[in-house]
């Protein structure tokens, strides 16, 4: 159950309505909020009665000790991410303002997902379905297509080229070139960033296991 303070919040991001936030006041509090009661005159009772807060900002301080949970390279390369977004070049001359704003912004992300910037460079979503989950069977879909096994003819014999191009490194140079600077030819992403990846992604090392399996039989 959300606190009246969240609830205020929520009436000021636009998520819950004036009217319906009063109406819940008054039911969990009928000796301080009655029907005589509006918005305003509800928030100054609640406030007075220390039952609701302003949301407080973060200072420099409760940023800088959150940082310290994340590696410098981390938060480097999640700044370096976001100035370019905005069209910024990373390697050039940076405002400290944008700077900041950028680092507040990378921080805030590696809260809610310490490898935020790493699956933004690999394309995933939390939106996206990977199909890396079995499908329950029903009636008329009895077979997990993305999932179930296969059948596969099978060659013995099959040796493989010396310089056959790994499909790891070409997903790996096309993720350079794509965060390629064009102005300074510099490329954000580097081999110890598609290095953390695949370490923090074990899965998709055994899909492209499974990918050059596919490919050779």
């Amino acid at each position: 159950m959300r606190t009246a303070t969240e609830k205020y919040h929520a009436v000021l991001e636009g998520k819950l309505q004036e009217a319906e936030f009063v109406r819940q006041m008054r039911q969990a509090y009928p000796q301080f909020i009655t029907q005589w009661n509006g918005y305003k005159d509800s928030i100054s009772i609640l406030k007075q009665k220390n039952l609701i807060f302003e949301k407080k900002e973060a200072t420099v301080k409760d940023i800088d000790v959150i940082a310290d949970q994340f590696p410098l390279n981390t938060i480097e390369r999640g700044i370096d991410m976001e100035l370019e977004a905005k069209g910024i070049d990373s390697t050039g001359n940076v405002s400290k303002e944008d700077y900041m704003k950028a680092r507040v912004k990378v921080i805030a992300n590696l809260q809610k997902d310490a490898n935020h910037y790493i699956n933004l460079i690999a394309g995933e979503s939390a939106k996206v379905d990977k199909h890396d989950k079995m499908v329950e069977p029903k009636k008329g879909n009895e077979v997990d297509v993305h999932n179930g096994l296969k059948k596969a003819d099978l060659k013995e014999n099959y040796t493989k080229p010396v310089n056959e191009y790994d499909q790891t490194d070409a997903v790996a140079d096309y993720i350079k070139d794509y965060y390629r600077n064009p102005k300074t030819g510099k490329s954000l992403i580097d081999d110890e960033i598609i290095s953390d990846f695949y370490k923090t992604h074990p899965e998709w090392n055994k899909q492209m296991a499974l990918n050059k399996v596919c490919k050779t039989y």
